[in-house]
């Protein structure tokens, strides 16, 4: 916390993550979009095909209509970008029946995962920059995510607003993977920051393990 340029640092790589998690949200869920006249048919057609399928026989909540609408684009080959909506925590895992409730387990995690990256920052060294960059993309994603969990709005005419769901758009289930497995979960740019900055937590103390240990063995040589 001494050194000013390690403080601007962290803080301009947290917000420009940050900016690119919410904006390439927008942009996406945007372009992908198509003009309200052409998805009020669309949305008309398939509730419309609800009412007469025996398994549903109802008109579809606002998120399956999103599901069913499989607005998506072909990016490359194991990339698609398609607008989906998660209402759960990871995975789309949800930690209680009540969204009031389950916004509010989220944003208590989310801050002390705020606390836990200060905290780790501050007492860094100032030349740590794998440690600040760590830091860095889990806050990012952490208030990426928190942001929608707490404002997002997804709206679809005729239907009720998708309100405070994590938006994501990233689809890589064509990627083959070992023994016939698919990734199946849509993510955003905010899971990708979490991922990489928590795989780069965990290598930076693997090696501060590895020579932790190293310096041991070789004290432990030196006094015999």
């Amino acid at each position: 916390m001494r050194s000013v340029r390690a403080i601007v640092f962290f803080i301009a790589l947290t917000l420009i993550a940050l900016a690119a998690d919410l904006l390439s949200k927008h942009y996406v869920f945007q372009s992908l979009t198509p003009s309200q006249e052409t998805l009020a048919k669309r949305i008309e057609v398939i509730q419309a095909g609800a009412l007469a399928d025996p398994r549903f026989a109802r008109k579809l909540t606002s998120r399956e209509m999103l599901h069913h609408l499989n607005l998506r684009r072909h990016v490359c080959p194991g990339l698609d970008l398609v607008l989906s909506a998660n209402k759960g925590a990871v995975f789309g895992m949800e930690l209680h029946e009540s969204g009031n409730v389950h916004r509010l387990i989220v944003s208590l995690a989310t801050l002390i995962v705020t606390v836990l990256m200060a905290c780790w920052f501050a007492t860094s060294h100032r030349k740590a920059w794998s440690v600040h960059l760590s830091t860095a993309l889990i806050l990012a994603g952490a208030l990426g995510n928190l942001y929608d969990r707490l404002a997002s709005r997804i709206a679809l005419p005729g239907m009720e607003p998708i309100l405070y769901n994590v938006r994501d758009f990233l689809d890589c289930s064509s990627i083959p993977l070992p023994f016939g497995f698919r990734y199946v979960w849509v993510f955003n740019i905010a899971d990708v920051w979490l991922v990489v900055g928590v795989g780069m937590m965990m290598l930076h103390w693997l090696v501060a393990m590895f020579a932790t240990a190293k310096h041991k063995r070789q004290a432990d040589g030196a006094q015999s």
